[in-house]
């Protein structure tokens, strides 16, 4: 039984050493976790998920379409460290990232809106509008 939980301890030191590196190098890579990475983080799940939902609801669910999607997203994912990088080195702060990271998100937005058409929702005039001044501010950035 000793020798069970010296095996569980060591694995637990590993398995928190991984995620601390993980953690330490994705943070390097995009520059810290800001509001606006976080947001599109949770924008991209939202897509994700209604994207399932929405080709269930059509009957039109398909692997290879997800798939594909995921690959956008994790491309996605290192366009904007990319943009972080370059700010490193140009020194313009954040500005190439930040400004990748509100074009994904007008484009999440857009896309989850499409989603919810897809499965005969409508949203408020309000959603739409905020989705619309978020695109525009994409649109200013580039």
């Amino acid at each position: 039984m000793k020798e069970m939980i010296k095996q569980l301890a060591q694995e637990s030191v590993t398995i928190k050493a991984t995620v601390a590196m993980t953690g330490a190098v994705a943070s390097y890579i995009f520059g810290g976790w800001s509001t606006g990475l976080i947001v599109l983080g949770i924008l991209v799940c939202i897509d994700f998920v209604t994207g399932l939902l929405a080709g269930f609801y059509e009957k039109k669910l398909s692997s290879q379409i997800g798939s594909k999607g995921i690959l956008r997203k994790f491309g996605m994912i290192w366009v904007i460290a990319m943009c972080h990088l370059l700010d490193v080195l140009l020194g313009t702060e954040d500005l190439l990232r930040d400004g990748a990271v509100f074009f994904y998100a007008a484009n999440e937005c857009l896309s989850i809106t499409e989603n919810a058409g897809r499965m005969g929702l409508q949203l408020p005039g309000p959603i739409e509008k905020a989705i619309q001044v978020l695109h525009e501010k994409t649109d200013k950035k580039q």
